[in-house]
């Protein structure tokens, strides 16, 4: 018994010449990659999206969802979708900004021109062909079902919900068109295809990358198979030997990611999906390797802060409660307290660790600027007057769960005392050397690395 795909439920003679031309074309636009730095869009893609689609529906036990035209419009839609990022022609680039109405000429770039507008340029390239009388670059079909093609094709790169009067069901012959399930369908297959299969590792031994770029890379080297069970769908992720910390921010921002966009055409579009019983659920799956490489300070950092930005921009930015703490150093020693009840932490967290020392600190009310609290909590704890020196970054700290903003400080003036007995046992002035050996919970790894280099 043949496995079941939505290939083989185009039966008329025409349509499967058609979908064959089409594969044909697709091969030789992508023959020589235009923007080599990016993911692969080739036809190796569209045939892992194909996979992903067939598996979709057979795990919501849909195989019949599709009609034969449908299964067509999506086929040749899946193969062409791409085809757009590999265009290089200025006089083709240049009618097209016009016919979309976008600005376009020799002071724009290019590559970034077509990487952001690549979903139009393929819809803009089958129309092209729909209307000429040349032989046609990439589609050699029906001009009526290439216009739903293209309505397809734009679709992976625009919120087409709110496209109402195009995105809509079709009748093609007695048969109905609903272009805007298959463009669901087309979008949650490009994002299902994201393990590493979509990249060549082996670029990154000779290729210098832009930060935003390598690190799209790595969001797929780091998937190691995307497993369809019924409508469990599982993301497997294989990252390197980390910390507790380290893995807490690897899954934040590779597994969000990934995951990100299939999260959101499904929450997007739940209604459609549950007309037609095409509901599905993702579940996460990490594993750690010692042969998979970390990926570097740099990057590591930007990740971090992405984070962080991502969570005040997000609505939950609210439930956290926010903390200013400042890292005062004189004389090359650390300005530190000792809890008087050491805090445990956060039931949610899946840390053991309990905090007894650390740096002096305040809540920031929602009226509070973070870098005023931090000198009035030091000045009250301590009897140190100090300035704001610099902005050492923030997080979600992992034990307490709280929302940390990290401020290096000048010595102004004073000694030192105890001015909360009530929260501290002791305050001290501790060597650089040994304040590592006082901090029982996670050290930022900003405020680590301000203080190896004093």
């Amino acid at each position: 018994m043949k496995t079941f795909s939505i290939e083989n439920k185009i039966k008329n003679t025409a349509l499967r010449n058609s979908i064959n031309n089409i594969i044909e074309k697709a091969k030789k636009i992508h023959e020589r990659p235009y923007l080599y730095s990016f993911t692969d869009h080739g036809i190796s893609h569209s045939k892992r999206m194909l996979y992903c689609v067939n598996a979709l529906l057979r795990g919501c036990n849909n195989t019949n969802l599709l009609n034969e035209y449908e299964c067509y419009v999506l086929v040749a839609a899946i193969y062409l979708h791409d085809i757009g990022i590999q265009e290089t022609k200025d006089e083709v680039l240049t009618e097209f900004a016009k016919e979309y109405d976008l600005h376009y000429d020799n002071t724009i770039d290019k590559p970034t021109f077509v990487r952001k507008n690549h979903h139009l340029i393929s819809s803009y390239i089958v129309k092209q062909d729909i209307k000429k009388s040349a032989p046609p670059l990439a589609y050699d079909g029906n001009s009526s079902l290439g216009e739903y093609i293209s309505l397809v094709i734009e679709s992976h790169g625009i919120n087409f919900s709110e496209n109402l009067d195009f995105y809509k069901n079709y009748i093609f012959q007695n048969e109905v068109l609903r272009i805007r399930l298959l463009s669901i369908l087309l979008c949650l297959a490009d994002c299902f295809d994201c393990d590493n299969r979509r990249i060549d590792a082996d670029k990154f031994q000779y290729t210098q990358f832009p930060e935003i770029s390598r690190l799209h890379w790595m969001k797929h080297l780091y998937v190691e198979g995307i497993k369809f069970d019924n409508r469990m769908i599982t993301i497997s992720y294989k990252f390197p030997q980390l910390n507790k910390t380290e893995l807490a921010i690897y899954k934040d921002y590779f597994c969000y990611e990934t995951e990100f966009w299939i999260n959101n055409i499904k929450d997007t579009y739940i209604n459609d999906l549950n007309k037609v019983n095409m509901l599905f659920y993702i579940k996460s799956e990490v594993n750690l390797s010692k042969v998979v490489d970390k990926i570097n300070v740099s990057d590591y950092n930007y990740i971090e802060k992405t984070i962080t930005a991502r969570i005040r921009n997000s609505v939950e930015f609210s439930k956290y409660k926010k903390i200013a703490i400042g890292i005062l150093v004189n004389n090359n020693k650390v300005l530190m307290v000792k809890r008087k009840k050491p805090e445990h932490a956060c039931h949610h967290s899946d840390s053991n660790n309990v905090l007894k020392w650390q740096f002096p600190s305040g809540i920031v009310k929602e009226v509070d600027a973070s870098d005023e609290i931090v000198i009035k909590e030091v000045l009250e704890e301590t009897g140190i007057q100090c300035s704001v020196n610099q902005f050492l970054g923030e997080r979600i700290h992992p034990d307490t769960l709280t929302f940390c903003s990290y401020y290096s400080l000048n010595y102004e003036s004073g000694d030192i005392f105890n001015g909360d007995k009530d929260e501290n046992d002791t305050v001290s002035w501790v060597p650089l050397e040994n304040y590592k050996s006082k901090i029982t919970s996670d050290i930022f790894w900003s405020v680590e690395d301000f203080l190896n280099k004093r």
